[in-house]
């Protein structure tokens, strides 16, 4: 057997008479063969020559009841405070069996059972309830179960049951709680927020011209929502930006919508055209981004000459799945 200490020195008794004295290594701890002998195991440390404290062990008798230990003696009625409650199997004498392996089932009033567990790592048997119910074997005399209160009542009760063994039964208070802070649900979108500008063009661009990768210098930068372009020195306009969807849009396709889209433009999807808007005025715009692995190229090309009113990405643009 090994005694776990920080102590300098440990004296085993057996029944009330010493066996051995042991010194304790910081690192192996004290360890000494003990023949088996029913009855009480004394183990007592010392530092220094100064009693320290002992701890005592004793053969446990026949099973006879169940006891459940709370964790707490209180649990909120939101449905979202889980507390862990401790099952045992004691003797008459109220001495918990180590080597209990007993099967307990589980009753529930108030609240529900959601998990339960016993540190077997052999253990198939599962972890929530089941067709039989709730029910979990003990392992090395113990085992775990998580309940939850529904805060329909001023008490949860939880009762533990198994065959010719006395039963248990626990009394939980419910407490009357607040709604809990939450974060609101987000929308599940990607904003497109990183576009270039082309310089103006007097004539009409080659739409399937790209910014070429490392360009510093002749494309400038914009993000959606900046105050609205007056007129250039040109008629043409182009924007674009480069972004890779996400899996599910890549695998099913999306939306993408335009917030508010100033001036006569034509939006084009990896140099196919998907719309052309006609009116000047700020509109919302929205349309299909059918299916595609890897990454998309959107280009706004806007027609601006000089007796335009201002144009530009005047909102958020965002690409979000299709529902």
């Amino acid at each position: 057997m090994t005694v776990i200490s920080n102590a300098d020195r440990v004296l085993l008794s057996l029944n009330g008479r010493e066996i051995a004295g042991l010194p304790v290594d910081p690192f192996a701890m004290a360890t000494a063969m003990v023949n088996y002998e029913p009855g009480r195991l004394t183990a007592t440390a010392y530092r220094g020559g100064e009693l320290l404290t002992h701890a005592s062990i004793e053969t446990t008798g026949a099973p006879y009841r169940l006891r459940l230990t709370p964790d707490r003696l209180m649990i909120d009625g939101d449905g979202l405070d889980a507390m862990p409650v401790t099952v045992e199997l004691l003797d008459v004498a109220g001495r918990a069996i180590p080597t209990a392996d007993t099967a307990v089932s589980f009753s529930i009033k108030g609240g529900s059972v959601t998990g339960m567990g016993n540190g077997d790592p052999n253990s198939h048997e599962p972890d929530q309830s089941g067709s039989n119910g709730a029910r979990r074997r003990l392992f090395n005399g113990r085992a775990q179960v998580i309940v939850t209160a529904d805060g329909e009542t001023r008490a949860l009760m939880l009762g533990a049951h198994a065959d010719d063994i006395r039963p248990a039964e626990l009394r939980l208070r419910v407490r009357t709680v607040l709604s809990r802070p939450q974060v609101a649900l987000q929308e599940n979108v990607q904003c497109l927020t990183e576009w270039r500008t082309s310089p103006p063009s007097v004539e009409r661009p080659d739409i399937h011209e790209s910014v070429i990768r490392g360009d510093m210098n002749s494309w400038g930068w914009l993000k959606p929502g900046a105050t609205l372009a007056p007129y250039g020195g040109g008629r043409f306009y182009r924007f674009q930006t480069r972004f890779t969807p996400r899996a599910a849009i890549q695998r099913e396709g999306g939306r993408l919508v335009f917030g508010r889209l100033a001036g006569r433009a034509e939006i084009w999807l990896d140099g196919a055209l998907m719309l052309r808007k006609e009116s000047p005025a700020i509109e919302r715009v929205a349309l299909p981004l059918p299916p595609k692995p890897g990454p998309r190229v959107i280009t706004v090309l806007f027609d601006a000459p000089l007796d335009s009113p201002p144009y530009g990405i005047a909102g958020i643009v965002k690409v979000g799945l299709a529902s």
